[in-house]
């Protein structure tokens, strides 16, 4: 067997080839998509099959407009001899993980992960495997996040503090996933709430999943001229002073940002906003070493972000046998399968 990293994770198993959130098709056999941002998804159609979850294969369609042709969205299923079962990765909406079974050796691949429930979004499901191929944004030690509750508490209250002041307040955050988690952050304010279009379109797409809401939410463009002077809620991918809407408004606005990354207390300086708070949907640096204690793997391969600060705590730290992955690198793992 060979795993390797080229535009995506490949695995080379049993003279068959899988690519792992494959931008491209690539000459592979099968294609798993752990989720639908865009960064995790096909440039284009491919008649090669693919694997993702029903939400997954709606959201892409939606997204990307590729008709996706020839996939499978079954929690298990069999692929010329080698097994796949889809499982829950807690990341976004219709997020899953990957384990793959070939005889008596499994390899479990996370996408992109989280160990924690938050609001409609339910942790990751961790299954025990003889190989972990995981995600690592966040794999050094100063990148550990508050609990939900803690940030959820303090985004109320930077909120609520803004308005009796008489600003605005304008959120950002990826369409789907944080925007959903925002949405449902604010539900108890009363006041004015503006979504950006797409969020609002999102929004509904995901309530076919099982995500509900109770705020009613108007988009920019239905704005009255006469409610400028209302203090607002927006929720927004980004902040920018070129929107009619933050433009023409008649009360200061405060800019929020919501990344892990804003754990570095000069991040919100350089993002040019008011606060930042670290609410992610990836696990941070605990939740990744929790992550690998669970599955408890003979091997590990950490790839993305801090992935060799990770491989080389894993390896020294926590007495794991690991390597990570970068473009190009290869590892031969012929002591795990046979081809």
């Amino acid at each position: 067997m060979q795993i390797s990293y080229k535009d995506g994770v490949r695995i080379r198993i049993s003279g068959k080839t899988i690519l792992l959130d494959s931008r491209k098709d690539d000459n592979g056999d099968i294609i798993f998509i752990s989720h639908a941002h865009d960064d995790h998804t096909l440039f284009k159609d491919t008649p090669v099959p693919k694997i993702c979850s029903e939400a997954t294969l709606r959201l892409v369609q939606y997204r990307r407009r590729l008709r996706m042709q020839n996939t499978i969205t079954k929690n298990e299923f069999q692929f010329d001899g080698i097994s796949f079962k889809q499982l829950n990765s807690g990341h976004i909406i219709g997020s899953t993980s990957l384990l793959i079974k070939k005889e008596k050796k499994t390899i479990f691949y996370t996408g992109d992960i989280c160990n924690l429930d938050r609001f409609h979004i339910k942790k990751a499901e961790l299954p025990q495997a003889d190989i972990l191929i995981m995600e690592s944004s966040y794999g050094k030690p100063n990148y550990v996040f508050p609990e939900i509750e803690k940030i959820t508490k303090d985004t109320k209250s930077f909120i609520k503090k803004s308005l009796e002041s008489g600003s605005s307040v304008c959120l950002t955050g990826y369409v789907l996933g944080k925007a959903q988690i925002l949405t449902k952050i604010i539900e108890d304010f009363n006041c004015l709430k503006v979504f950006q279009p797409n969020i609002l379109n999102m929004n509904s797409l995901c309530e076919s999943f099982g995500f509900q809401h109770s705020n009613e939410a108007l988009i920019p463009s239905q704005l009255k001229k006469e409610r400028s002077g209302e203090k607002f809620i927006a929720l927004f991918p980004h902040f920018s002073d070129k929107y009619r809407i933050f433009k023409n408004s008649k009360n200061p606005i405060k800019k929020v940002a919501f990344t892990g990354w804003s754990v570095n207390p000069m991040f919100k300086y350089a993002a040019q906003v008011d606060e930042a708070f670290p609410l992610s949907d990836h696990a941070d640096y605990r939740g990744l070493i929790e992550i690998v204690e669970k599955v408890n793997p003979e091997k590990v391969f950490p790839v993305h972000g801090y992935s060799a600060t990770f491989s080389k705590i894993l390896r020294e730290e926590h007495g794991f046998d690991s390597q990570f992955l970068l473009r190009r690198d290869q590892a031969r793992l012929t002591q795990f399968l046979k081809d």
